[in-house]
């Protein structure tokens, strides 16, 4: 292969000897039953945000991108993303070279972002007309208080992919609030449910 520009990677202009190797990674995500996803999956340009470690960085090559392909089977959204990066073996003198550029396999990146919409559309103030449960500051930062008016026996908080981060069980007689700690956590939608006799309340809020 012929590199015509020497500022490409530091290497002489000239031919070089190259192994070409392909990169392919695959994520799985459930973005739940309330997610919605705004993209058009027919592969409209600009639709899916994607950028690679590869890109623009071979120009020398018309296979030096990254092809991404987006598969959404109801809630579960799957991404494959296939790349490639070259290793260097011998320069135009037939000296030895041994270099991977842009970088070796196993140092490619694929990002890739999609638009969600969650149907629960979290803000400032979330609950309902008559709900006893208040969730405030709603996005928080540090804290989130836990408010109700009606006796409750417990509570629960859950992550946007339904794993249980917090809980409190056995709540005293009489209490009406919970401060949470929230500081260390992600960044992202959780679901607060308050178990009462007979009654569950569920509300979100926003970590940010």
């Amino acid at each position: 292969m012929e590199i015509k520009y020497s500022s490409l990677h530091s290497l002489e202009n000239g031919l070089h000897l190259m192994q070409r190797v392909s990169v392919t990674q695959t994520w799985v995500i459930d973005l739940g039953p309330n997610t919605t996803v705004l993209d058009d999956l027919g592969g409209k340009p600009g639709y899916w945000g994607r950028r690679s470690t590869t890109q623009e960085s071979l120009s020398f090559h018309g296979q030096h991108d990254a092809e991404w392909q987006f598969t959404l089977d109801g809630s579960v959204l799957s991404v494959t993303a296939t790349s490639n990066c070259y290793k260097v073996t011998t320069g135009p003198n037939g000296e030895v070279i041994n270099r991977w550029i842009p970088v070796p396999p196993d140092k490619i990146e694929m990002p890739y972002s999609v638009h969600l919409r969650d149907n629960y559309h979290v803000g400032l103030v979330e609950e309902g007309p008559g709900s006893g449960l208040r969730l405030y500051p709603n996005p928080a930062a540090n804290q989130l208080i836990i408010a109700w008016e009606e006796e409750a026996k417990s509570f629960a908080v859950h992550d946007a992919q339904g794993k249980l981060v917090a809980s409190l069980d056995r709540l005293p007689a009489g209490q009406r609030q919970h401060q949470l700690n929230v500081e260390a956590w992600a960044d992202g939608l959780y679901t607060v449910q308050l178990n009462g006799t007979g009654k569950r309340q569920v509300q979100r809020f926003a970590k940010h």
